[in-house]
């Protein structure tokens, strides 16, 4: 999830998500660039690992009911383009710490191809 604010706190979770077996972690917001927040149930998973950076936060989890390792990232890619490239590095540095299966999600703010930008002209063959 991304956030905004610049320093998360346990009350601040806890109005998202409610529950004595909830478990989270946070990047906090700098700037205009967002914050993350990643939470889930501690039940479900272990978390192993944390690693964040200053456009991701990385988790290694390992699911209880039968012991699969993977990776979640939570990203959020700055509009500023002098920082894509910082953004694509900090992908390629966690992509290489752990050889596990690897989701993922959010933000990337950033596109395949021009035409699929908002307010884009449409082209059709």
């Amino acid at each position: 999830m991304e956030t905004k604010v610049k320093e998360m706190s346990v009350q601040m979770v806890n109005c998202v998500g409610v529950g004595r077996f909830l478990n989270w972690a946070s990047v906090d917001a700098r700037g205009a660039a967002g914050g993350l927040l990643l939470f889930w149930d501690n039940r479900v998973l272990e978390k192993l690992e944390v690693e964040s950076g200053g456009y991701s936060i990385s988790i290694c989890f390992r699911y209880r009911a039968d012991g699969f390792t993977w990776i979640f990232s939570g990203v959020y890619e700055s509009v500023i383009g002098s920082e894509k490239e910082d953004f694509w590095e900090e992908l390629g540095v966690i992509h290489g710490l752990w050889e596990d299966p690897w989701c993922i999600g959010r933000d990337f703010n950033t596109v395949r191809f021009p035409e699929e930008r908002r307010n884009a002209p449409k082209t059709h063959n």
